[in-house]
């Protein structure tokens, strides 16, 4: 009886010791800052955590086949650019048709990395590092090198979605996190696509047995995250008032780490939405903290880095002794 209790603790430390470590640094945050807990600062968090967790939430359809997109930032920037030079010039007019061309074109940024990897057959890290560049180039001859701010257009449609608090607390942007994680988590868990996902991506020898396409799968990947992060990027201009080529520069390196750290909680070693979005969680929550306790913003980039190392290091472990049993 003793060993099987040892047993279930240890299997429950590992499934959710990232959801036991969040809740631990909150309530020690907060007995040291306790207005870190206020409604107003968690409300921020949750909006700040949803934009990077709905972007993680495509590259995990990336990291399912077993590749990785370093271009999510640019793809960010890129959306939130364009809805804003459309309402700004009034190239359209509404902001739903400026949203649907908004997401269409980064259809075709996902497009290109899928050519660039699928089709060309380069490395999907290097693949993904060079469009990188390329889209924000494009961004940056899109808005002339200017961020663009709310101005021409209807303010109160375009910052609906980012700065609306449900009951004064909850923010619209929990909302349509939780519709896209639903819909994902479906997709991913529940249907032939997100089956083919994981096998192209776990066992790509045996996906040509069964005859499954992995390079079609491979470009669905690539077009459901740039879809993801477009939708972000457009969300994250809504937040802002605003957007330029910096708009997701800020995520780009955040998307990967909670994606490495959503894999080491429940399905573990694998990549899924409830962990990217609790990893998205604690992220905010390190940044948050550093600032309201007055250490120099440096420290956040020291935090995250050492995060993703022990995220690494814990996936790695858990990997090798699954494969050992």
């Amino acid at each position: 009886m003793q060993a099987t209790k040892k047993f279930n603790t240890n299997e429950i430390l590992q499934k959710y010791w990232l959801l036991i470590f969040t809740i631990l640094f909150a309530v020690v945050v907060a007995l040291v800052e306790p207005s870190f807990l206020r409604i107003g600062n968690v409300s921020s968090m949750i909006s700040t955590a949803c934009l990077t967790a709905i972007a993680a939430a495509g590259l995990v359809c990336v990291q399912a086949i077993g590749e990785v997109d370093f271009s999510t930032g640019e793809v960010m920037s890129w959306s939130a650019s364009m809805i804003c030079v459309l309402l700004h010039f009034g190239h359209v007019h509404g902001y739903v048709a400026a949203f649907i061309i908004s997401i269409l074109s980064c259809l075709l940024l996902g497009a290109f990395n899928a050519f660039c990897h699928v089709v060309l057959g380069i490395p999907a890290f290097l693949a993904t590092l060079a469009s990188a560049n390329v889209f924000r180039a494009f961004t940056l001859l899109l808005t002339d090198n200017t961020t663009l701010y709310k101005g021409k257009w209807d303010s109160k449609v375009f910052t609906f979605l980012g700065q609306t608090k449900l009951f004064g607390f909850l923010p619209m942007l929990f909302i349509v996190f939780l519709i896209i994680a639903v819909i994902m988590v479906f997709l991913l868990e529940r249907t032939k696509l997100g089956k083919c996902l994981y096998a192209v991506g776990g066992n790509p020898r045996a996906c040509e047995y069964v005859g499954i396409n992995q390079k079609k799968y491979k470009v669905i990947a690539f077009l459901i995250c740039s879809v993801l992060c477009g939708v972000s990027g457009v969300l994250q201009a809504s937040v802002a008032n605003g957007g330029g080529a910096n708009s997701g520069d800020a995520y780009q390196f955040q998307t990967i780490l909670v994606c490495a750290l959503g894999a080491t909680f429940i399905k573990k070693g694998i990549s899924n939405i409830p962990g990217a979005f609790l990893g998205s969680v604690l992220l905010t929550m390190i940044a948050n903290a550093i600032i309201m306790i007055g250490l120099p913003n440096f420290y956040q980039y020291a935090a995250q880095g050492i995060v993703l190392v022990a995220a690494v290091l814990i996936s790695v472990r858990i990997r090798a002794k699954n494969e050992r049993s």
